[in-house]
């Protein structure tokens, strides 16, 4: 109930209509995970709405249903579908971690002096 909320995904999703429907507590952050630049601005954001981040749901991912090799058309499955695939669910999630330590390490720490991180 008093929880603040950040979405970010993609410029073209229904993630701004969804934040819309939550409420005040909510915004939407047009973010590519594979890139640093969107990443950081969604960033700001957050600690300029919000004043601070405290969690981080990172659940970006894709997935392309395509065979590893099609018989009928005798061509193995895209490189570069592959390569996206691991951008976004690899590289993309590492990125929003390693950029949002540093604002989770900002918060004060609880009893254990955990932060978050």
């Amino acid at each position: 109930q008093s929880g603040r909320v950040v979405i970010c995904d993609l410029p073209t999703s229904s993630g701004e209509e969804v934040a819309k429907t939550i409420g005040n507590n909510c915004i939407f952050a047009p973010t590519d995970v594979t890139k640093e630049t969107d990443v950081a601005a969604a960033l700001e954001k957050t600690k300029a709405k919000f004043g601070a981040l405290h969690h981080v749901i990172n659940c970006a991912g894709i997935g392309i249903a395509v065979r590893t090799y099609n018989f009928g058309k005798k061509v193995p499955h895209p490189l570069d579908a592959f390569q996206k695939t691991l951008m976004v669910n690899v590289a993309g999630t590492f990125n929003v971690i390693r950029l949002a330590v540093p604002y989770m390490n900002e918060n004060e720490g609880g009893e254990d002096e955990n932060r978050g991180v």
